[in-house]
């Protein structure tokens, strides 16, 4: 969340266009939508139904 902020203001301080950050946040916005596809495509109905039972693990 950090480098949102971060690296536009910074790093693209030099680029004048607009697209420059537009860019750096659309790319960045993909980035983390997929770490979280990866990371929640690790859980699974099993863990909802031991959750259920009271059996969290």
């Amino acid at each position: 969340m950090l480098a949102m902020f971060l690296v536009p203001y910074t790093l693209l301080a030099e680029v004048d266009a607009w697209y420059g950050s537009a860019l750096f946040w659309t790319v960045a916005t993909v980035a983390v939508i997929a770490v979280n596809v990866l990371v929640s495509s690790a859980w699974s109905d099993e863990d909802e139904e031991n959750a259920a039972e009271g059996d969290l693990r």
